[in-house]
């Protein structure tokens, strides 16, 4: 049987590095440094907490457009729109913001399991009253307004927004993956396109 010899690794945050973890470690260090100074980034009182959530959602906003208008290039040849939902209060959720894409294939396809709408593709964040900090999220299947699982927020400034884009495409290819299993795959017209040829 070969044995593997424990090997040093490095901490790096020099963005070029391919390593997942040699940049997404700063996000993971400073939310546990919330977590242990019960604080977002610096700010103490739920007010300044908000306002921090609000200018991480401003900044991030570019990113989570050019991840949408990406897939809807690639993948929708073009067909999508795009929008913007700008933060508000939703029960449970506290302060809450999406952005989102839907497409005529989408907005025309039935669940199999109970006949109910295809919500859009939705890249959302959330900051709860009794939270720390807030999170992008995926919402439940369906989609409906309920966390399933949750990506680190740490976004100060335009590098911090940046460095999420792998989170928000992750999120993305999960609805999507989420709405072919719920309806079929016929939502996705560049399939449909490419079998066609």
């Amino acid at each position: 049987m070969e044995t593997f010899e424990p090997t040093a690794i490095t901490i790096m945050t020099d963005d070029a590095d391919p390593s997942f973890w040699s940049w997404r470690s700063v996000d993971l260090r400073r939310h546990l440094e919330d977590l242990e100074f019960d604080a977002y980034e610096g700010a103490k009182d739920r007010e300044d907490r908000n306002a921090v959530f609000a200018r991480a959602f401003e900044l991030l906003t570019p990113v989570a457009l050019e991840v949408l208008q990406d897939f809807n290039l690639h993948v929708l040849a073009g067909v999508g729109d795009v929008t913007v939902h700008q933060l508000s209060h939703r029960e449970g959720l506290g302060l809450f913001g999406t952005w989102e894409c839907t497409w005529p294939e989408q907005r025309e396809a039935r669940s199999r399991f109970d006949d109910s709408a295809i919500p859009p593709l939705q890249l959302q964040v959330f900051f709860p009253g009794n939270f720390t900090h807030g999170h992008l999220m995926i919402g439940r299947p369906f989609y409906e307004d309920q966390p399933v699982s949750c990506w680190l927020m740490q976004v100060t400034d335009e590098g911090d927004a940046w460095r999420q884009r792998h989170a928000l495409e992750s999120i993305c290819e999960t609805q999507i993956h989420e709405m072919i299993f719920t309806a079929n795959w016929r939502i996705i017209p560049r399939v449909i396109k490419d079998l066609a040829h």
